[in-house]
């Protein structure tokens, strides 16, 4: 207990404002017309005696516990038992304060049971139903507002300055992303490909239907059919509207709303993650499908699905820490997923027959392009 600059009695309390389930730490105040309750953060706000219902407390020590009656029901809980002979000497004249069922301990369990309930409620609306209101959500977005977006995205994570003009380097890479596009659907069909001047090995797809791969991850790579698998892997992630979905779910609970009533402005809170798309880690159905997607979409043209296997393994050989860490980091290769990719793979080489040729001019380009490459990297 300590004294105000007035000469009233404060106490040190635990304050659960009935919405969520985490107490906050505050000051209680009793006063001619009730109780004054300051949170250490937010507004203060007063408690009148006809509100309040006393629920536990009277014994020598022992905490003592008050509610306030509304929507929603408020709990206060002081440690300090000096508070409620304080808080009785406040009162009115020839008043008193309500009493819940004479304080037993039961009262004290059902209010902790109320909040361990909420707070799992709050937890499976955000593992289960926030995710599916996030896809929801994500799949009205304007195509023409999403590839603006997408536009601020990308030139914060690629700038035009690191970008790589070289055409020896970037021909191959978008011939090889043209050839793929062409028999995509969706984002992927129209989307647009970036080299970025960058030593890390990564690949990534953003929103409005743009994929960037990174000099590390060219010189990384074995050959021109690895570089169609991590294209094609990403113009699924496009396909499956993955980029978008992921920036919606990142977003509040208000946001959502917001932008499933049509105010898309919501989503310029989500510009605070661009910096991170370079890094966004896809759950593994996510990965699954754009594996799937992925695979089918090289099949379709002419390369073998199991190059997708290759690529992950040329990229898994990488020093940790080194060319190879950010890829992995966000695409995880363990051993079980290439073996899945390799599995879909061979089930796909016994329904097509006889292997497809490597295409001469890809071969090609993709020896002219690590020529350039060496040329003009350090």
């Amino acid at each position: 207990m300590s004294l105000s600059p007035g000469g009233s009695a404060r106490f040190a309390a635990r304050w659960f404002d009935g919405v969520t389930p985490e107490p906050r730490e505050a000051v209680a105040e009793p006063d001619a017309g009730g109780v004054t309750v300051a949170p250490v953060m937010g507004a203060s706000r007063h408690w009148r005696f006809d509100e309040l219902v006393l629920v536990r407390g009277g014994s020598a020590a022992g905490p003592v516990q008050l509610e306030r009656r509304g929507t929603p029901v408020e709990v206060l809980i002081v440690d300090d038992a000096r508070f409620l002979a304080v808080l009785r000497s406040a009162l009115p004249p020839g008043t008193q304060l309500a009493h819940a069922g004479g304080g037993t301990p039961v009262s004290w369990r059902l209010v902790l049971g109320l909040f361990a309930a909420a707070a799992a409620l709050v937890a499976a609306a955000y593992l289960w139903i926030v995710p599916a209101f996030a896809r929801f959500a994500a799949d009205r977005v304007p195509a023409q507002w999403e590839r603006s977006f997408g536009d601020v995205v990308v030139a914060e994570l690629a700038p035009p300055e690191q970008r790589v003009t070289d055409p020896r380097i970037t021909a191959p890479v978008q011939a090889l992303h043209a050839r793929l596009a062409a028999s995509a659907t969706g984002w992927a069909r129209a989307s647009r490909l970036v080299v970025l001047r960058e030593p890390t090995a990564n690949a990534f797809a953003t929103p409005g239907g743009m994929v960037t791969v990174t000099t590390g991850l060219l010189g990384t790579l074995g050959s021109s059919d690895e570089l169609a698998a991590v294209l094609a892997h990403e113009l699924a992630h496009l396909e499956a509207h993955h980029p978008m979905r992921a920036v919606v779910r990142q977003l509040s609970l208000g946001a959502l709303l917001a932008l499933v009533a049509g105010d898309h402005s919501a989503l310029s809170g989500a510009l605070r993650t661009a910096g991170e798309l370079g890094g966004l880690a896809y759950s593994r159905a996510d990965e699954r499908t754009a594996d799937d997607l992925g695979m089918a979409l090289l099949e379709r043209n002419g390369i073998a699905p199991e190059a997708l296997a290759r690529a992950l393994e040329s990229l898994s050989r990488t020093r940790p820490g080194a060319t190879g860490a950010s890829f992995l980091s966000t695409h995880p290769a363990p051993r079980e997923r290439i073996e899945r990719i390799r599995a879909a793979a061979r089930r796909a080489d016994e329904g097509r027959g006889e292997e497809q040729p490597v295409h001469a001019a890809a071969a090609d380009g993709w020896r002219r392009m690590r020529e350039a490459l060496a040329d003009s990297l350090p």
